[in-house]
């Protein structure tokens, strides 16, 4: 008897530690998700900036857009370098290549965007609204956006998957436990 009471235990623990397991697997694809929400919108206030600047806000200035830009590179990193960029978002790097490949991709093209920037901002005149410049810096955002609505897809549809084998393991750890209560009683 005493036996089947270790044993018992010893599977309620393994149990948790399934669920646990879980609960931190989804945790961790919701930061994913958020990283790079924050880096979007660190990329589109860095956009509407530039924009302001170009057309003679004096209240904007370079540094703003550049620090914004930065931001966003450094969220970027904290998807692919597993969290240790910025403590607050601590997981692991993607795992399938083609979404670690798409997420350099990303990163890639946010610093692209940066260094067009940057060339706009040298020669404001050339570069105002209907320029070539601001055309080519237009679709290389859009891309960008493009690309950060295909990365997100792909984040919640793994999302997804995780919270659906959660499920599925807290109705076996329900079962398991209901199995235990009526077997010990």
């Amino acid at each position: 008897m005493p036996i089947i009471f270790f044993l018992l235990g010893v599977f309620s623990i393994f149990l948790l530690l399934l669920t646990w397991h879980i609960t931190e697997k989804l945790r961790l694809d919701f930061a994913e998700i958020d990283t790079i929400r924050q880096a979007q919108i660190n990329t589109a206030t860095a956009h509407l900036w530039l924009e302001q600047l170009l057309t003679g806000d004096k209240s904007v200035t370079v540094k703003q857009i550049v620090a914004d830009l930065d931001q966003a590179i450094k969220f970027i990193d904290v998807v692919l370098s597993d969290g240790h960029v910025a403590p607050a978002y601590l997981f692991e790097p993607p795992k399938p290549p083609t979404l670690r490949t798409q997420t350099e991709e990303l990163k890639s093209l946010l610093m692209e965007l940066k260094s067009g920037s940057i060339e706009r901002l040298k020669n404001p005149g050339a570069a105002g609204t209907g320029s070539a410049a601001y055309h080519k810096f237009d679709a290389l955002f859009r891309k960008i956006f493009n690309k950060a609505g295909e990365l997100e897809t792909i984040m919640k549809t793994n999302a997804a998957r995780n919270a659906e084998r959660f499920n599925r393991l807290f109705l076996a750890v329900l079962g398991s436990w209901l199995f235990i209560v009526v077997s010990t009683a």
